[in-house]
């Protein structure tokens, strides 16, 4: 379902673009026998089939549209399609990034999925990237660190664009009434890349001061943690509806994730009301001001992120800045707003 897939992002951009302009939704699929027996090759370890899967889907859009019947293509990876259509392309994460952790940081790579990742591939994967960044006529990133690093690695300025990304919250349910003043929520399925562990310990350094505090897990299929701390409530995954009474229940937000591409759950959290803490680094420090909506913490430092998260839920002054810029997160984080900023690019 488009409207479930990537934090609902290809529909919610579906949704906003509509309104602008008359579009044709192109189902890129995996449904026929080529691309299936390509997926089973993947499945026992052959290899990586991406750029099979792009050549397929360029071939199969060149036949269903001529350069004539069509102005403009937003896509979310490097299909060529003609070279006579304007194409833009939106993104939270290049290849080209990959491949500089993959030299340059490899502690980075297990929090990437890149185990299965070889260089010749991240290479060839990076080369083809590169030549459609060069031709196409726009790149959206959803984040300024995203963009500052593919300017810095050659692709000009004026062709990056950080739009940023949509949440999809009806203002009329958030309610601050319940809240106690002592639950903390980290939600992430990938529990140890999110900083799941690093929550859980700085938990239990901080109730040793705060004993009423609670922390409530959101995310994982099955519960992380093998131990029994007073406390702690593993919810497991949850629908996006599910989660509004959770964060209207919680008081503060901590996740701070190891590698993060963005992190729509962010602004989320800082609409319902919820302090943030992050780590500095990634597009983290784009949601988060220090001492205005939350903190930062550099490291893996247990004892840092326990001192933040009883600053931050002790911090009354906190809650009333995110309370009264409530509306400010609800405007600049709606796919309303994301795509106005991407019209504004296409049309001139």
């Amino acid at each position: 379902m488009i409207k479930k897939t990537w934090s609902g992002t290809y529909y919610g951009l579906y949704t906003e673009l509509s309104k602008h302009y008359d579009i044709t939704c192109l189902d890129m699929n995996y449904n026929n026998l080529f691309c299936k027996i390509l997926a089973r090759l993947e499945r026992y370890g052959i290899g990586r089939f991406d750029m099979e899967y792009m050549n397929y889907h360029s071939q199969k859009f060149e036949k269903m549209f001529q350069p004539n019947e069509v102005n403009k293509v937003i896509q979310f990876c490097e299909c060529p399609f003609s070279s006579k259509i304007d194409s833009y392309i939106f993104q939270d994460l290049s290849v080209s990034y990959l491949l500089n952790v993959y030299q340059k940081n490899k502690e980075l790579i297990p929090f990437l999925g890149m185990n299965n990742l070889s260089l010749s591939y991240l290479k060839k994967r990076t080369k083809r990237q590169n030549h459609f960044y060069q031709s196409a006529k726009g790149i959206f990133t959803m984040s300024q660190w995203l963009k500052d690093f593919l300017v810095e690695t050659g692709i000009p300025d004026y062709k990056v664009h950080a739009v940023g990304g949509g949440i999809n919250i009806d203002p009329s349910k958030i309610d601050y009434s319940n809240k106690k003043g002592n639950k903390i929520l980290f939600v992430g399925r990938d529990f140890y890349r999110k900083g799941g562990d690093l929550v859980v310990n700085a938990f239990k350094l901080a109730k040793l001061e705060k004993r009423d505090l609670e922390l409530y897990i959101v995310g994982p299929n099955t519960n992380p943690i093998k131990e029994n701390i007073e406390g702690v409530f593993f919810l497991g995954e949850k629908e996006q509806e599910e989660l509004i009474d959770i964060f209207n229940a919680c008081d503060i937000f901590c996740m701070p994730s190891r590698f993060e591409a963005y992190g729509l759950v962010f602004a989320e959290a800082l609409s319902f009301g919820l302090p943030c803490i992050g780590r500095n680094s990634f597009a983290m420090k784009e949601f988060i001001t220090p001492g205005e909506n939350g903190y930062l913490i550099s490291n893996d430092d247990e004892e840092d992120l326990a001192e933040k998260i009883l600053i931050a839920i002790n911090n009354s002054e906190l809650y009333k800045n995110i309370k009264d810029t409530k509306d400010f997160y609800l405007k600049k984080y709606s796919w309303s707003s994301v795509v106005k900023r991407m019209i504004s690019v296409i049309d001139n």
